[in-house]
């Protein structure tokens, strides 16, 4: 007798925990609906109005006029917005403006015209394998060519512990010197780290990025003083580090190519800005 009474007490509390369950779902709802709308069922689960079908709806109409929705990166994006991503990528690495631009060097800076848009007799002249001797006449023949625009010149990493820190500059030097005489306006790109190299080449490349910065920079106030077209040297040891380099540690992965054509698109437009006295 004992036992059946427990088990009357036992079940009457089992039923009235689930009144009390049922009846904290049922107002938790109701300020669910009070909040966000209407209980729906969409593809057979039972959700509120704002989190489902609106939703779904949105999705339905976003994807009928922008694409289909696709995987970017790990985000859930629609095609629309990927085109226009790339679209605005290729428009930041293009340059905004059409002078004459020519890029003489070796092969780190193969296929940068690709990423370097130019138009007309501009062009990009890559000597693979070449020591900074032949670099620097093929962008004295380029500069001879040329009445006004921009030329950039980088190289001289090529055979640098043999061809010495003096004869290096004095290279470089010289194509500086012939543009302005040219009335050209020249960059200098700073001779590349090489991860591969040893110490010694380290050394001697740090040696001849300071000559021709402190040359350039003597060079470049006196063209200022007699209101002549100047020179640029480009510092590219903060931009292209070890992780830019493909696993030879000699040439530049497609990431080093981007900031090396980057770097050369502000130089390009800052310097077309100058040419056009918008600039101080």
């Amino acid at each position: 007798m004992k036992k059946e009474e427990a088990i009357k007490r036992l079940k009457a509390e089992v039923v009235s925990l689930r009144r009390e369950r049922v009846s904290e779902r049922n107002e938790r709802n109701r300020v669910n609906e009070k909040m966000n709308g209407p209980w729906a069922k969409v593809n057979g689960r039972r959700m509120i109005e704002k989190n489902g079908i609106n939703d779904n709806e949105r999705n339905r109409i976003n994807e009928k006029m922008n694409g289909p929705w696709i995987k970017v990166g790990g985000r859930r994006i629609n095609e629309m917005d990927a085109m226009k991503g790339e679209h605005d990528r290729e428009r930041r690495m293009q340059v905004r403006v059409r002078p004459v631009i020519r890029i003489c060097g070796d092969s780190m800076v193969k296929n940068v015209d690709r990423y370097v848009r130019m138009s007309g007799s501009s062009g990009c002249t890559s000597l693979r394998g070449k020591r900074v001797k032949e670099i620097c006449e093929n962008a004295e023949k380029v500069i001879d060519d040329m009445n006004e625009g921009m030329v950039i010149v980088q190289g001289g990493g090529n055979g640098l512990l043999e061809n010495g820190r003096e004869a290096t500059v004095n290279e470089i030097m010289k194509v500086v010197e012939r543009a302005r005489k040219k009335n050209v306006r020249v960059a200098v790109t700073s001779l590349l780290r090489r991860p591969a190299c040893n110490e010694e080449y380290e050394r001697l490349r740090k040696e001849v990025n300071r000559d021709l910065h402190e040359k350039i920079l003597v060079m470049k106030a006196e063209s200022i003083r007699k209101r002549e077209v100047g020179s640029s040297f480009l510092d590219m040891d903060d931009l292209i580090q070890a992780g830019c380099f493909l696993r030879d540690g000699v040439h530049l992965s497609q990431e080093g190519k981007t900031k090396l054509s980057q770097r050369f698109i502000r130089w390009i437009n800052a310097t077309h800005l100058l040419m056009e006295g918008r600039m101080d």
